[in-house]
């Protein structure tokens, strides 16, 4: 029998009662929340379907094994020291590092690729910038002239694809995590748009670091 779970008016599951019983002892599930089988339509306590078994302490896990799918784990402040130390190497070394797992939930992820070609793109932006800027410091000819404008406004363009592609890259990582974490494992993950856009990377290690804690120890800080 398989069992569906409705949280704030969303549907999740279907979830086998083995899976349903080890997320209420991880804390991933309340026996208030509204739930149904697979035969029922209406919504009923879950604690009237299921009764979880008595709670034992989880066995250490390791980030090795593929199918835990632990993030990587690191302090968020190490990642802000780190970034400030490497004058922001480090902030896009790591992000590519949280895009690359980001595959492991979610294959679909094009977050890598959004991030390096949003990389890519503004120094593109550069070259054909300065080349334009020679091409109208040199000469005064008008066909010349027209060129070397174009130049630098395809060399802005360049710049402001690229900030889009990354934005697209920190959003699609959001949703993802978002998704995941609210389906194939619920934990009720809700990740605020604003520091997603102020903060990206070190917010999203802050959660990543809290999610590779609980696959540790079973509970769920924050």
């Amino acid at each position: 029998m398989s069992y569906f779970i409705n949280r704030n008016g969303q549907q999740y599951g279907p979830y086998l009662a083995e899976d349903v019983c080890r997320y209420l002892e991880q804390g991933s599930l309340f026996l208030s929340d509204l739930a149904r089988t697979d035969g029922s339509s209406s919504w009923v306590p879950l604690g009237q379907l299921i009764t979880p078994a008595s709670p034992a302490p989880p066995p250490p896990l390791s980030h090795s094994s593929p199918s835990i799918l632990a993030p990587p784990s690191l302090h968020w402040f190490l990642v802000l020291l780190l970034t400030w130390l490497t004058g922001e190497i480090f902030f896009i070394v790591w992000a590519l590092v949280q895009s690359s797992w980001v595959r492991k939930i979610d294959p679909h992820s094009r977050a890598t690729r959004d991030y390096i070609l949003g990389l890519m793109l503004p120094i593109l932006g550069t070259v054909i910038l300065v080349v334009g800027y020679f091409i109208n410091h040199d000469s005064d000819d008008d066909p010349t002239y027209a060129i070397g404008i174009a130049l630098m406004i395809l060399g802005g363009a360049c710049y402001i694809a690229g900030l889009a592609l990354v934005l697209k890259a920190i959003f699609g990582i959001k949703a993802s995590l978002e998704h995941y974490y609210n389906t194939v494992e619920p934990i009720d993950l809700r990740l605020s748009g604003v520091m997603t856009f102020f903060f990206n990377v070190v917010y999203f290690q802050y959660h990543m670091t809290r999610i590779a804690d609980w696959k540790h120890t079973g509970i769920l800080e924050g």
